[in-house]
């Protein structure tokens, strides 16, 4: 065994030649760093940097040894590595941190070229310049590295969803790619390095995206195709999602990034926050989305919705409908179907026919109706089409210009239409009639059955005789006086909801069976002693017969009868009340709440 002394020794030499080949590297790393930095105040910043990150790295156990002692490269850049992804050093540390990212990559470049561990890689002197020579790239100067280059494709490669220009860690990440894979040569400071990313791709939503040229080529090669088409507006969501499976694969990952790329592609076009137009007119979307219904239309007497989806795949569906049902242009043929007036086929001789119609017809009733107008030849003539779209089509075509049309009613342009009126001439025309019979009539004047202007028109001119029969009053025989007397038998007070008449025993023949419907028409029209009130005309023998010159409203009615009933005034108790005894057609009213506090303002002035 070694005595003491011989140890001691043994340790000294250790120390002193690990610090003699310490001071060695070191010095060697200077005169190296010279050869391509002039400045040697720079060249001492790095040397200076290595020590200090060295003790750093020490002290924190990141390694066991002084960096000047590491001459293996591939050993060195795990420490490396390590360092440069130690948040805690960045941020405590920073100039220091940002100094080496300069030192760090050139004395990894030192110990390889001392090692020679690549052996595909050379380096020569040549007028004081050095060169890099690899199996990869072609001779350059490190001064000469295309560093643009080098990002746009650690970018390619490592961030093909996105770089995130906010986040320190992800900038961490791209440095380690960087000093992975192209650390020869590459020296950049935070700064100069979100630089050249910004350059390399689009920015979008704070996040830097590769969009390769072949991918924007295409793009325009799709745009140009449409715009040779006459194509004039293009919707960016449509277009996305025709495209989504190939333009996500290329970077383009949402419909707000693809508008963001197609208004700098196409900066000369007329960008909107849904869609993009081609036209030179400054028109607006529902113009030109008409235009494009008829540029797309062709030979075809209608077209469906699916049908024009197809022919216009960059618009939506919706707008589509919309811009047919609002444009008088397009007339509506049957269920999601169309067709346009310039299909409609009408020659001379039937045009002057339905202008004098419609006009003797106004001079005589103060309208006209679509459905009278004689249409045999215009069938003939439009034998694919149905006769709404017909008649839709005609009425634009040659009535238009004078008259306006609602539903099928027409009459001249700033006169109102009576819809009421019109009904109740219809029924004085008739001797019977049923319900179901004047909520046709109403269809075919308006389009739609609203019924409530066919019911109290047959109320008004008509006698209702039972739930669908209405018939002319000569056919009925009131006597007055008894029908007015056996009433009074059931009224105790000044009212009485209709269905509080629960038997007819007493009441005098009238050439119909008695029943609420024709007891309502009765009170309605005839009664000298009564009168009728609801809220709305209706069909459930709901409302209230009320003897003449009694004050109150149907309301103050509604509050008297609660009030008399009785009921706590609690909502759900009085409204079932009220549809229980026919006050209401439904449990339901709208001044439910001026109800209850009318209740209460007579129930507070009782006690």
């Amino acid at each position: 065994m070694l005595s003491i002394k011989k140890k001691i020794k043994s340790i000294f030499l250790q120390k002193r030649n690990s610090i003699n080949h310490n001071n060695l590297q070191r010095n060697a790393f200077h005169e190296w760093l010279r050869e391509d930095i002039t400045n040697d105040g720079d060249v001492t910043n790095i040397v200076n940097c290595i020590d200090k990150v060295s003790e750093y790295a020490i002290i924190e156990n990141i390694t066991s040894e002084n960096f000047w002692s590491i001459i293996n490269p591939i050993t060195f850049k795990d420490v490396h590595l390590n360092i440069i992804f130690d948040v805690v050093f960045k941020l405590t540390n920073r100039r220091l941190y940002e100094t080496y990212n300069l030192a760090g990559p050139l004395y990894l470049r030192f110990l390889e070229g001392k090692e020679g561990v690549y052996h595909d890689t050379e380096v020569l002197k040549d007028n004081n310049e050095k060169f890099i020579i690899n199996n990869t790239t072609d001779i350059k100067t490190t001064k000469d590295i295309n560093k643009a280059k080098v990002v746009e494709k650690v970018l390619k490669e490592h961030f093909p969803t996105g770089f995130n220009i906010n986040s320190p860690i992800e900038l961490m990440r791209f440095r380690k790619y960087l000093s992975i894979d192209y650390y020869k040569g590459i020296i950049l400071k935070d700064e100069e390095l979100l630089s050249l990313i910004y350059s390399a791709g689009s920015i979008f939503n704070d996040e830097v995206y590769i969009i390769e040229n072949e991918t924007i080529v295409k793009i325009d090669n799709i745009i140009n195709e449409e715009i040779d088409k006459g194509t004039e507006i293009i919707f960016y969501k449509e277009f996305y999602e025709r495209h989504e499976k190939w333009l996500y694969s290329k970077n383009i990952v949402s419909e707000d990034m693809l508008r963001s790329l197609l208004m700098e592609m196409y900066s000369q076009y007329i960008h909107k926050i849904n869609y993009f137009s081609t036209s030179s007119m400054i028109e607006t979307e529902l113009i030109q989305i008409s235009n494009e219904i008829k540029r797309v239309w062709g030979e075809k007497i209608k077209l469906t919705y699916k049908q024009l989806e197809l022919l216009l795949p960059y618009v939506p569906i919706d707008k589509i409908k919309y811009v047919l049902s609002q444009d008088s242009y397009f007339i509506w043929e049957s269920t999601e179907t169309y067709t346009n007036i310039d299909k409609i086929e009408i020659n001379e001789e039937e045009y002057e026919k339905v202008k004098e119609y419609v006009a003797k017809s106004y001079l005589l009733k103060g309208f006209s109706s679509l459905s009278d107008i004689p249409m045999r030849h215009l069938l003939e003539l439009n034998s694919e089409l149905s006769l709404t779209a017909i008649q839709n089509g005609i009425f634009v075509k040659v009535l238009s210009y004078k008259y306006v049309k609602k539903g099928k009613i027409i009459t001249r342009k700033g006169n109102k239409l009576d819809v009421f009126t019109i009904i109740k001439e219809f029924c004085k025309e008739r001797d019977k009639c049923t319900l179901q019979e004047l909520f046709n009539y109403e269809k075919d004047l308006t389009g739609k059955v609203y019924r409530r202007a066919p019911m109290e028109a047959g109320y008004e001119i008509l006698v209702r005789v039972n739930k669908e029969d209405f018939v002319a009053e000569k056919y009925v025989d009131f006597n007055t006086k008894e029908i007015d007397n056996a009433i009074r038998e059931f009224i105790l007070y000044d009212y009485l909801p209709l269905r509080g008449i629960t038997t007819f025993a007493t009441f005098p023949h009238c050439n119909y069976p008695w029943n609420l419907f024709l007891l309502e028409s009765y009170c309605r029209r005839f009664s000298e002693g009564y009168y009728f009130n609801s809220l709305a005309v209706n069909s459930r023998n709901v409302g209230v017969i009320i003897r003449k010159n009694y004050a109150l409203d149907y309301h103050q009615i509604m509050v008297d009868a609660v009030y008399k009933s009785g009921l706590l005034p609690e909502k759900d108790i009085i409204l079932e009340y009220l549809f229980n005894t026919g006050y209401l057609g439904r449990r339901a009213y709208s001044k439910i709440n001026e109800l209850i506090r009318d209740l209460k303002a007579i129930l507070g002035g009782n006690k």
